[in-house]
This record gives C-alpha cells, structure tokens and sequence, in this order.
C-alpha cells in the first residue's frame, strides 16, 4: 500500500515544538508553490495511492481557492484508490466553516 504525502510549508507562525521546514511571512508564495508542487507531481503520473496525507506547516492555512486547487492537483496526477483515507494537518485557530 503505497501514501502520498505533501508537505505544505506554510504557517501564520513557527510553533516553539515545531522542527519542520516552514515559511512564515510567505504567503504571497503559496500559488507559486503549486504551481510548482504540480509540475513535481507530473512526474509521479498515474502512481496509485491508499492514503493522502497533507502535512506542514499548516496546510489549512492555505487559503479555500488554494486548497481546491491542491485537491485538483492530486486528481489530475495520481490515482487514489476508492475509500482511501485524506488527513490533512490543522491548528485549530486557522479553521473556519
């Protein structure tokens, strides 16, 4: 069972237990960032995953237009088996309905 995961790099703030690679103060970059996220993903075409994993940083910190867009990314390069399980890191200050 192969997973895929992606790492989101953005965050409002570095948390004192974090030692990710994160950029705060960044978020003009965040779609320069999938762009580029999709042309690595191109080269995986077609691999099949059990399980999607979003982790950061904060990937909820992505904007709604933005996380559409990284969803649409993964359906267009891979192929994620029926059923499979999404996790996607939060903080529970960067949700909102």
């Amino acid at each position: 069972m192969l997973s895929l995961y992606i790492h989101i790099p953005f965050c409002r703030r570095k948390c004192f237990y974090c030692s990710f690679v994160v950029s705060v103060g960044q978020d003009h970059r965040m779609d320069a960032y999938l762009d580029c996220l999709s042309q690595e993903a191109a080269n995986y075409q077609g691999r099949r995953f059990a399980s999607v994993y979003i982790g950061g940083g904060t990937p909820a910190y992505l904007g709604a237009p933005q996380l559409q867009r990284l969803f649409e990314i993964i359906r267009r390069h891979f192929t994620v088996e029926d059923g499979a399980e999404y996790t996607v890191e939060a903080n529970p200050e960067s949700l909102d309905e």
